[in-house]
């Protein structure tokens, strides 16, 4: 766990999910992950395969391991690994979220597609993800909601998240030495 801490990702957590996962007590279990990876895999392959919709969730801090945005990437990476198309591991980020959406609150404009009133959100990347998915986490720049931010704009945003956090941390470890 102190090793993954020192990850450059790990710069985009929160300083309290730091302490918690510390906390958790993972740094001491032992074993291997490797049966439940295998299993995982082929569950999420016949799933896929049986048509039922899959859907990347991989932005709940609160687990260890998982920093928002950088575990997407790695979600995409092992459903591709699985045995899922570049396509459908796309589709759980993109498309099949907002069919989810859609289908629960028809009232909101559509998103996850390219389409005339669709939500204008879309990443922007050198290289095709059909054939490689590792530019998804390298954009060129990002529209959201209709706004074009593109990649040193990005970068700055991320310098201030982790300047903002390393702030918190040291001002989180000033105030637990007061007396």
């Amino acid at each position: 766990m102190d090793g993954y801490l020192r990850s450059p990702e790990a710069r985009y957590l929160p300083p309290a999910f730091r302490v918690s996962w510390l906390a958790q007590g993972y740094a001491r279990r032992e074993g291997s992950l490797d049966r439940r990876v295998a299993f995982l895999s082929r569950f999420v392959r016949a799933m896929n395969d049986a048509g039922v919709p899959l859907l990347s969730g991989t932005d709940a801090q609160d687990i260890p391991g998982l920093v928002a945005g950088f575990a997407l990437h790695r979600n995409l990476e092992a459903l591709a690994g699985a045995g899922l198309s570049r396509y459908d591991a796309l589709a759980t980020a993109t498309r099949v979220p907002g069919e989810f959406i859609r289908r629960h609150r028809p009232d909101l404009p559509p998103f996850g597609i390219v389409a005339e009133g669709a939500r204008a959100d879309l990443l922007l990347v050198a290289a095709n993800p059909l054939d490689d998915l590792a530019p998804l986490s390298r954009p060129m720049g990002v529209m959201a909601d209709g706004r074009w931010y593109p990649a040193d704009d990005l970068a700055e945003r991320m310098e201030q998240v982790r300047h903002g956090y390393e702030v918190a941390a040291r001002s989180a470890l000033e105030a637990s030495a007061q007396p």
